[in-house]
């Protein structure tokens, strides 16, 4: 109920917390395992005839997100903002990624690597925003436009340390023991 004592809050979690992100996870996933596949890498590797069709299907999409969001910005009030913009939102970003594999450009590499940095910390930037924004919270004389760089520039510090002295180590060591387990069996 909006108008109950907890007001929007029930909405706000069950759309923008875990169950309310599956969508979002899942069109990553999928994207991701689109890419590493056989079909995937024919797809992603340079094709005249059929490179036009990423770039399309993302020109399509961020049209239908973006009349979705201005006919409907105050968000809250539009079913089909709260419904279904984030996973058409998602779907956009996946089709941009899409997109950008299939640009096989050494330059594009190198000018893409620190978003590409920034996509293997985003776990532990997701895992670590919400403390550290909770944190800032408390400082009364920090507030708003000003927290903010010091927020981004302590969540993505945290972030890779969290990656290099925690998430990588156990990546690898897990690595090396299935690796193992499967050389005996």
């Amino acid at each position: 109920d909006i108008s109950g004592p907890l007001g929007v809050f029930h909405r706000f979690v069950f759309t923008t917390e875990l169950p309310g992100m599956l969508d979002e996870f899942a069109i990553g996933i999928l994207i991701a395992r689109f890419i590493r596949s056989p079909m995937g890498g024919q797809f992603t590797r340079y094709n005249q005839h059929r490179f036009w069709a990423a770039p399309l299907a993302s020109l399509i999409l961020l049209t239908l997100t973006l009349q979705l969001y201005w006919a409907n910005a105050a968000f809250w009030d539009s079913f089909w903002m709260v419904v279904a913009f984030r996973s058409l939102m998602a779907a956009t970003c996946g089709a941009v990624v899409l997109t950008a594999c299939c640009f096989n450009v050494r330059v594009l590499v190198r000018a893409t690597a620190p978003l590409r940095y920034l996509g293997t910390i985003s776990y532990g930037i997701y895992l670590w925003h919400l403390p550290i924004i909770l944190s800032f919270h408390r400082l009364d004389w920090l507030t708003g436009p000003r927290a903010l760089p010091y927020i981004l520039a302590l969540t993505v510090l945290t972030a890779t340390a969290s990656w290099h002295l925690f998430e990588k180590p156990l990546l690898q060591r897990l690595a090396r023991k299935s690796e193992a387990s499967s050389i005996v069996a």
